[in-house]
């Protein structure tokens, strides 16, 4: 901790904050600005003053670590001060609401910290504090009150932690299963059918139109959906950097007297004025990119697949735009090509996602694919059929078989197993040298299992792990219960800048 190494102290609270999920931001809470603050002062949180030489202090590490490229640019230089505020009052923060909660650091705990610390032992014996106030200003450039004001906070901010993971209870099931899950180890091999010997049918024509007539009956009651992903004026400008020096001179430009026009505001406006600019180049060139490309291999290229959305146009809880709705009604969508569009002050990229067929090559394209597929479930379900009367014979036959590929996994514990299987294998339907009795389907790719051999967990075993296990299942909830709590404080909380130091 804060001993170990004499520059590590800044880099372990920030790991820990991060290890905690939380992401040094440049603000905690509510920010402002404040006149008239004491020299001595460089911020305070929630009325608590943050002094300018802890900060300095942290200043001097964190410099330290930098590249002089970042210390040359004042830009960056104002950006980490902030940071560094920031951090030194998420701590503050944290051991004020642990002191809330009743929690307290002593003063014999304090003195305990400062004297079990190497760092103020010679020949395993405490220096004794006169020196120590001497070397804690000779190494860290601090007073004793502020250097033991940081150990204070950071044992409440412990404390605080340790208070939330008293909360976290795990049950003895869940540690079973947790031990069966990581402890059982198989050796299976998965197999997949091919299609070497596979002869396409010709369809004729009628056929495809019966084929056509079978769909649309079949889906005439259901809605025509699609799934959409859309760039707007953010996206197309996610790159542009807007600097203060442009927000002041728009807001020079084109805000009245009348108008109170923020920084904010002024950003907005600013990346719409820009993306006008930039639409028509990039909506001619996604035209063409949704000629070759799917809509995942596009929106995966974007980066917003997550955005994407399945809408129904008739009933859609996302607000479309009217022009929009009128562009996906008049467009004609075949062979699964997405389509794009501008609208709102977007561009939009819509693909077709309902089961209608609406063209014969579509439709054609869907027939062999189906009578693909059965032909290789059929594959399947012989070899699943014969396997009944010798599992291990009918296995050892595959591996000259041309209908056939396989893929051997070894030692996979029983938790990645169920991930193989999507957990359509339950744990006590294992048996070994024998085919799993069913055909497994995972996003359309169709195989079955054999499992070789199976190292079952030994729930005489389970005592000696279950401690670790507890550990291992409490530790997310404690942090995602804690880094909720803490996002709140500091959420809620205030801080004021002395202007002399922080702009």
């Amino acid at each position: 901790m804060f001993f170990s190494k004499i520059k590590s102290f800044v880099s372990i609270f920030i790991i820990a904050l991060l290890v905690l999920g939380l992401v040094l931001s440049l603000s905690v809470g509510t920010d402002i600005v404040s006149f008239g603050m004491s020299d001595k002062i460089i911020a305070k949180v929630n009325k608590e003053e943050i002094t300018l030489e802890e900060f300095n202090y942290f200043r001097g590490l964190r410099f330290s670590e930098l590249p002089k490229e970042v210390l040359s640019d004042k830009d960056s230089i104002r950006i980490i001060d902030r940071e560094i505020v920031n951090t030194i009052a998420r701590r503050k923060v944290s051991a004020f609401e642990a002191e809330k909660l009743g929690l307290f650091v002593s003063d014999i705990e304090i003195k305990n910290k400062i004297k079990n610390t190497n760092l103020f032992n010679r020949n395993g014996q405490f220096i004794g504090f006169e020196e120590y106030q001497l070397r804690v200003k000779d190494i860290f450039g601090l007073g004793t009150d502020i250097f033991e004001q940081i150990l204070r906070e950071e044992a409440l901010a412990e404390k605080l932690e340790f208070f939330f993971s008293s909360f976290i209870s795990v049950s003895d099931n869940e540690i079973k299963s947790k031990y069966i899950n990581d402890s059982t180890k198989l050796n299976f091999y998965i197999i997949r059918p091919k299609s070497t010997n596979y002869k396409l049918p010709t369809f004729s024509n009628e056929e495809v139109d019966n084929y056509i007539q079978e769909e649309v009956t079949k889906f005439s009651g259901e809605p025509v959906s699609f799934r959409t992903a859309i760039l707007d004026y953010n996206d197309i400008t996610v790159d542009i950097d807007i600097t203060k020096k442009d927000i002041d001179t728009f807001i020079l430009n084109y805000s009245s007297d009348q108008e109170n026009l923020t920084d904010e505001k002024a950003r907005v406006l600013i990346r719409k004025r820009i993306a006008l600019n930039i639409f028509p180049e990039k909506f001619e060139y996604l035209t063409k990119l949704s000629q070759n490309k799917n809509f995942e291999d596009i929106i995966n290229q974007l980066g917003i697949s997550e955005e994407a959305n399945n809408i129904n146009i008739q009933s859609s809880e996302i607000l479309l735009p009217q022009d929009l709705i009128n562009q996906i009604q008049a467009a004609k969508f075949e062979n699964k090509k997405p389509k794009v569009f501008y609208a709102g002050d977007a561009i939009w990229i819509i693909s077709r996602t309902s089961k209608n067929i609406y063209s014969k090559e579509e439709a054609l394209e869907s027939l062999k694919s189906q009578h693909l597929t059965g032909y290789k479930i059929q594959l399947l379900e012989k070899l699943l059929s014969e396997s009944q009367q010798n599992h291990k014979l009918i296995f050892e036959s595959i591996k000259a078989s041309s209908d056939f590929s396989y893929e051997f996994n070894y030692d996979i514990n029983f938790a990645d197993f169920s991930a193989v299987t999507n957990d359509k294998v339950g744990y006590k339907s294992l048996k070994e040298e024998e085919f799993i009795p069913f055909i497994i389907n995972i996003e359309s790719e169709n195989f079955i299992i054999f499992i070789e051999k199976i190292r079952k967990a030994n729930s005489d075993f389970l005592l000696l792990d279950k401690d670790k296990i507890k550990k291992d299942l409490s530790i997310p909830r404690k942090k995602k219960i804690y880094s909720v709590f803490l996002s709140e404080i500091y959420n809620s909380s205030t801080i004021e800048y002395n202007t002399k130091y922080i702009n």
